[in-house]
């Protein structure tokens, strides 16, 4: 069994494409609320940190990750702006920590800033930090996985993905925005400086020529580099052979995998 938890509803970034940009903010999971779910951990092989919010601000992180029984692997997305911070904590915690999972929108200065309102570099210069002191230990554990929301505006940059995950020894995941009932409509529009945000004019389909033109650029990227790269299969109609086993909520389809 696997446990999803939503651990913060609040974030520290607002990207465009996300429910914080236009209002949305969840709340913080309690200690004693947390606690109240603990004896469905003894049945679980897996707890998944994520949801609508920043994990890495939610004040019981520690305490979350600490009460989890230690024969439970436990995997978590963040933005990465904080986990310089939390690196020494996570690292002491690898037998149980496996994955720690990046949302990257954008795989340069410009585009990442447009899209998540923050700095591509120092996020970077966290994740080199982070598996240096990795290294230094002699761990191979937790690993990093990019996950990257594509829209109009850096589905041109989606063939750097592979190399940005060849550089960290990492895998990469994609999966264009979608429209539906909390996702997208009229109102979500949102003005950065000379961006407009249009949510539903952002929004790529796997059956567009350009989308089918650079996932295909990233494809072979990704076998040269000999790097995972997957969809999300909740959003694509490719049919390829399906992950089993894997940690994210979704079903995904392997566009390239060496395994």
């Amino acid at each position: 069994m696997q446990i999803e938890i939503e651990l913060n509803g609040t974030c520290n970034l607002k990207c465009v494409m996300c429910p914080q940009s236009i209002g949305y903010s969840g709340r913080e999971l309690t200690l004693q609320e947390f606690e109240k779910i603990a004896p469905l951990f003894d049945k679980a092989e897996r707890v998944t940190l994520h949801g609508g919010g920043e994990v890495l601000l939610s004040p019981i992180f520690k305490e979350a990750v600490s009460s989890i029984p230690k024969h439970v692997k436990i995997s978590f997305l963040t933005n990465a702006t904080l986990l310089h911070k939390y690196a020494d904590f996570i690292l002491d915690n690898s037998d149980q920590i496996d994955y720690i999972d990046v949302s990257i929108d954008g795989l340069s200065e410009k585009i990442y800033k447009k899209i998540r309102g923050a700095s591509l570099n120092k996020v970077l210069k966290n994740l080199s930090y982070f598996i240096h002191l990795r290294e230094s230990r002699g761990l191979s554990d937790p690993k990093i996985r990019f996950m990257m929301t594509v829209m109009k505006e850096n589905l041109h940059e989606l063939p750097m993905l592979p190399y940005l995950a060849k550089s960290f020894d990492s895998m990469a995941f994609f999966w264009p925005i979608f429209k539906d009932k909390l996702n997208g409509g009229k109102e979500w529009v949102i003005k950065k400086k000379n961006f407009k945000f249009v949510y539903d004019d952002q929004i790529v389909k796997p059956d567009q020529p350009d989308y089918r033109k650079y996932v295909d650029y990233a494809i072979e990227a990704a076998k040269l580099l000999n790097v995972h790269l997957i969809e999300d299969a909740f959003h694509g109609d490719i049919q390829q052979n399906v992950i089993k086993n894997c940690t994210m909520p979704n079903n995904n389809i392997t566009f390239y995998s060496d395994g």
